[in-house]
């Protein structure tokens, strides 16, 4: 690298190029302090201006008459922060190093010293007198020095000690160690006030809590008190415009508390009321804790409020020192954990409760007019009747109570009670009717009982015990009485007495005892089980049942069950003006020839008879054959065919067969 010669020249002119060269035939920088213009020479021995007149530039560099280069800066309030002597030669320089002159007057660097841009760093400032870890300050003569009561470990700053822990820490030898903030007369202390031995934040007039970008005020504390969203509190706490919120808003665990009326142990009361919405100088509404420290027993929580705005309050609820509530009413402490509301209602009281007692756990009662006086014991409010209402070990019960005087005791009578198994007891507390295996709605009257079902307001039918019989009725004048399973009726009484089984209508008039058939089904099975019959009717004499068909526009009479005296006639109807005659029977032999009659056991007992199959008989006479051979139902189930061998067409041939059977014998005995 050249080294650069700088020279000046007081007098104006350009210099010429001889002016610039050095011995060791490098280049050289000249300076002409008169007109203030640098001057150097080019490669091809020309002189030529690096600068032109300064005083109308405003740049970096300038170069004034008294030798001094000003750097960084224009104008009369220059800095001269260089001074250019005469032949300064400038060395060998590094980038972002500090230049500085050396003792031969050569401006060097050194890497000790850097600067980039940014920060300047000195890479060894040995002091003999000053100590590791602490902060260098100037003394009143202007030489550096420490102490070991301000000292900085790289992260915390100490004042009064060596040790910092904190980012800032301020520890004093003796007395208080105070951060003072002064204005005025107005100070603010921060520190620990050793006459208390406590951290402490102190001022002689107030401290006020700002918070926010604005740093609007949040908190007040005067001599008078805390004020928040105030700064004139009126009271030790004086909080407006607010919510107070003690403990946590967000999930999570958390233990909070507060305080009121606390005293040293040992005797006396404590009454504290919390008062809210004051009006006229009266309470509106008050929340008072009472002890009384000399009795263990007199504690309570109490809550009052007053219907106008003026006058003191009543209290509502209270809540005693072994737990129980009482909203309305005081709550008794002598007989177990008990919730108790009552409500004045004009008429009457009435009352709403929970206990918990030694001897019945976990009542719940309801009750009206009936005042609580003990573990089972009420008295009337006022004179009127009496109702409650308990809820215990799963059972519930429901009392009354005749009219008795205010303050007399009451004797209730349980009139219905739902116990743990779903049994519905009326006017009993037992009953045989209740098992363990079914649920039971037992009905129980002094010499009659009596369940009523009505519609709006109107009776309509009652099951009604006379103490001896049971009786249905239906009071409906024109109603029936129904029966049905699956949600299907499938018999009735009608308005006239008459059962209908399987229709909803008398098949015929003026009978009181009608049935008749399902569309596809059977209107009356008769079965006989264990050798006894089922059905019976009894009758001396006339038709006893008469059957009818339906042909789709009315019911057609069909046959009966006709009884006279001991003799039982089933019967067909066969009236000749139902018929119309085609002519005496034919082939009556070939169709007897066509049966097949067989011996055959029944495979339910394997009992051995004799007759026909009823396909086959099918095929000679239909009429006396239903259904149809290996019939199904929907389910796979078989339809079994039904025959009767002794229907009128069988009889017919057997007749019309016999007596052609008769006329050849006849006629070959007259042969």
């Amino acid at each position: 690298m050249t080294t650069i010669l700088i020279k000046k020249k007081d007098t104006a002119g350009v210099p010429a190029p001889g002016d610039l060269t050095n011995a060791a035939g490098g280049t050289e920088i000249a300076v002409n302090t008169a007109t203030k213009r640098i001057y150097t020479k080019d490669s091809g021995g020309t002189v030529v201006e690096l600068g032109t007149n300064p005083s109308a530039i405003t740049g970096n560099l300038l170069f004034n008459p008294d030798n001094s280069l000003d750097i960084g800066a224009s104008g009369t309030s220059r800095p001269r922060s260089l001074f250019l002597g005469t032949n300064i030669t400038v060395g060998s320089l590094t980038s972002t190093r500090v230049p500085y002159a050396s003792t031969g007057g050569l401006l060097v660097d050194s890497a000790n010293m850097t600067f980039n841009g940014t920060r300047l760093t000195v890479a060894d400032l040995a002091d003999s007198g000053l100590t590791a870890g602490r902060v260098v300050y100037s003394t009143t003569g202007g030489a550096l020095t420490d102490s070991a009561n301000l000292t900085f470990s790289g992260t915390n700053l100490g004042i009064g000690t060596s040790s910092p822990t904190a980012p800032l820490q301020v520890q004093a030898s003796s007395g208080s160690p105070w951060f003072l903030s002064k204005n005025g007369t107005d100070e603010l202390y921060v520190g620990v006030n050793t006459s208390f031995n406590v951290p402490s934040l102190e001022s002689n007039t107030a401290i006020r809590f700002a918070v926010g970008a604005g740093f609007s005020e949040q908190m007040r504390l005067n001599s008078t008190g805390l004020g928040i969203g105030t700064s004139s509190p009126s009271a030790k706490l004086d909080i407006q415009g607010g919510n107070i919120v003690v403990g946590t808003t967000t999930a999570g665990n958390s233990t909070a508390s507060m305080t009121f009326g606390k005293v040293a142990a040992g005797g006396g009361t404590i009454s504290n009321r919390i008062s809210l919405a004051t009006y006229g100088g009266a309470y509106g509404a008050y929340m008072e804790a009472y002890a009384n420290l000399s009795a263990s027993t007199a504690t309570y929580l109490a809550f009052g409020t007053n219907a106008g705005g003026g006058g003191t309050p009543t209290e509502r609820m209270r809540i005693d020192d072994v737990g129980n509530l009482g909203l309305g009413v005081t709550p008794s402490v002598s007989y177990g954990k008990e919730f108790s509301i009552s409500a004045d209602l004009g008429a009457g009281v009435s009352s709403f409760g929970v206990r918990n007692l030694a001897t019945a756990n976990n009542m719940l009662y309801i009750a009206n007019n009936a005042k609580n006086t003990g573990a089972f014991t009420d008295s009337y409010w006022v004179t009127s009747n009496a109702t409650k209402y308990v809820q215990q070990s799963g059972t519930h019960v429901w009392y009354n109570a005749p009219v008795g005087t205010a303050g007399t005791a009451i004797t209730f009578t349980q009139a219905m009670t739902l116990d743990a198994s779903g049994n519905l007891l009326l006017g009993t507390t037992s009953s045989s009717y209740v098992s363990s295996n079914r649920a039971s709605f037992v009905v129980n009257g002094t010499n009659q009982s009596i369940l009523g079902l009505a519609t709006g307001g109107t009776n309509k039918g009652y099951l009604y015990s006379d103490g001896t019989n049971i009786l249905l009725y239906s009071e409906s004048a024109s109603g029936f009485m129904g029966f049905g399973t699956n949600n299907t009726e499938r018999a009735r009484i009608d308005s006239s007495g008459n059962l209908l089984v399987g229709t909803t209508s008398n098949p015929t008039a003026n009978r009181t005892l009608g049935f008749s058939a399902n569309s596809g089904g059977n209107g009356i099975d008769i079965l006989q089980v264990a050798n006894t019959t089922d059905w019976a009717i009894n009758s001396t004499s006339g038709n006893v049942i008469n059957f009818y068909s339906d042909n789709g526009s009315a019911l057609v009479y069909a046959g009966s069950i006709n009884v006279n005296g001991a003799l039982t006639a089933y019967t067909s109807v066969s009236d000749y003006r139902l018929k119309t005659v085609i002519g005496p029977v034919a082939n009556a032999g070939q169709r007897i020839d066509a049966l097949q009659p067989v011996d055959y056991t029944w495979n339910a007992d394997g009992s051995r008879t004799r007759g026909f199959l009823a396909h086959q008989f099918q095929e000679v006479y239909a009429a006396s054959v239903t259904g149809t051979k290996d019939a199904v139902d929907a389910e796979g189930k078989p339809v079994y065919q039904q025959m009767q061998a002794s229907t009128s067409e069988v009889i017919a041939d057997l007749v019309a067969e016999i007596q052609s059977l008769r006329a050849r014998v006849l006629a070959l005995e007259s042969n």
